[in-house]
């Protein structure tokens, strides 16, 4: 799936008692966890400052998944390519090949299908949509797809027959990207990576409970999909060697 950086900003001390011979600590964690499918360089930090007593219970956070538009734009090339489409006015003729589909971040809220077309013209073409969550389906599906201005430009010295509806309707029934593998992937490794001896004499108990996906954010470099998860985590320390 990738790398889960933790990236603590916060530690608090939730409770500290004394039960026979043992002495437990509480500890709560502020982090802004984030998922990469790209290997992050390795960074160290310093322990994050205390903060106050708490009471809250299990955890809260908000995770990022880095997803990249390679991967996405293979999707919807796989889908797209060598298409045909026929168009007819009175006696004359058109055809439009799909050759290549690839999608990038166009900033604000927009993302980018870039195609590389031929037929009776050839030529690139850019469409521009609004990516948003579907949660009935667990989809991600571009909505209010259509040419950017360049192209509208571009095709009006030369196709304004493409202008027709046909393409866009049918790049939009396939630019739908389904999520639910993913959630249900997510779900099973994170809890495998909280369930885990962190160090010889050091193991963590814990569990996501739920994943809501809350937002998606097309950055120019990749395309963040923002997930709210609750759960409950744990650290029993068994044993701690203190020599040097």
């Amino acid at each position: 799936m990738g790398w889960l950086n933790i990236n603590p900003q916060k530690i608090r001390i939730n409770n500290l008692f004394v039960n026979r011979d043992s002495l437990n600590i509480y500890l709560g964690l502020s982090a802004k966890p984030v998922i990469s499918f790209e290997k992050p360089a390795e960074k160290s930090s310093w322990i994050p400052n205390l903060g106050p007593f708490s009471k809250q219970k299990g955890f809260s956070i908000f995770l990022d998944a880095v997803l990249s538009y390679d991967s996405l734009g293979n999707l919807l090339n796989a889908q797209m390519q060598g298409k045909e489409f026929n168009f007819k006015k009175g006696f004359i003729k058109k055809k439009f090949i799909i050759d290549t589909c690839s999608i990038y971040g166009g900033g604000f809220e927009k993302l980018v299908i870039k195609i590389k077309f031929s037929g009776t013209n050839q030529g690139v073409v850019y469409l521009v949509g609004k990516p948003v969550y579907k949660n009935d389906s667990r989809t991600i599906e571009v909505e209010d797809i259509d040419f950017d201005i360049k192209s509208k430009n571009f095709l009006l010295g030369s196709a304004d027959w493409l202008f027709d509806k046909k393409i866009t309707k049918e790049i939009s029934k396939e630019a739908r990207f389904d999520l639910t593998s993913y959630i249900d992937t997510a779900r099973i490794n994170i809890n495998q990576q909280l369930n885990r001896e962190l160090s010889k004499g050091i193991r963590s108990n814990g569990n996501i409970q739920d994943i809501k996906l809350i937002g998606i954010y097309p950055m120019q470099q990749f395309l963040v999909i923002r997930s709210n998860c609750t759960g409950n985590l744990s650290v029993r320390v068994e044993s701690i060697d203190f020599s040097l």
